[in-house]
């Protein structure tokens, strides 16, 4: 028996940072070695609705990195991701988008944004979404080339003023891009997981 009513149960994670993904709406681009294991944290950290968009087919070499079976194999990564959220939390709204990237109206709507696809067309596409009216956050995360070891973020906030393009292009610096709030940032940053340890490695000097 489980009793997870909320009036006599306190999640684990109830005061820490995680928390901000409970009741949230989430976009995850690329359902692959980041993406896919980045969805799996996000449902069990309370979000929503978790909008999964990937065409790409499973095979047994990528299952050395990606968060999938044998049992997966064939599938594409967006239906069998979206299996394994739905098996996680019943409560959980899981929706599956054809193609590469969801109906840009849905993506304004959604509270963040996760482009795990590292393409440079995604990011192009992000960056005509970026200036549009829009509530989402918008994150990219990649991991270098070299090692696969070391884990990088970069995020386009509401009201920034450089594209999710612009924002890669200047690596390595720190770069303002508007104004900074209390309620919501107003500037881009990036973070870069260094031995376990999350640094800003550019944002508000």
């Amino acid at each position: 028996m489980s009793d997870e009513r909320r009036e006599v149960t306190t999640r684990r994670d109830d005061n820490r940072p995680v928390n901000g993904f409970q009741g949230k709406t989430v976009h995850i681009w690329g359902c692959g070695g980041l993406g896919s294991w980045l969805a799996e944290f996000i449902a069990r950290a309370g979000a929503n609705t978790i909008t999964v968009c990937d065409p790409g087919t499973i095979t047994g070499g990528l299952l050395v990195r990606q968060n999938y079976t044998e049992a997966d194999i064939g599938q594409t990564e967006a239906d069998a991701l979206a299996t394994r959220l739905r098996a996680i939390r019943d409560d959980l709204t899981v929706t599956v988008a054809e193609g590469s990237v969801p109906d840009s109206a849905i993506s304004l709507a959604a509270d963040l944004i996760i482009d795990a696809t590292v393409s440079h067309s995604i990011s192009t596409y992000l960056d005509t979404l970026a200036g549009e009216d829009r509530k989402a956050l918008i994150a990219q995360v990649a991991t270098d080339a070299r090692t696969g070891s070391l884990g990088i973020t970069n995020i386009c906030a509401l009201g920034a003023a450089c594209t999710p393009s612009e924002l890669d292009d200047q690596a390595g610096r720190s770069l303002d891009c508007g104004s900074f709030g209390t309620a919501q940032l107003g500037r881009s940053y990036t973070y870069c997981l260094l031995d376990g340890e999350t640094r800003v490695t550019r944002g508000p000097p």
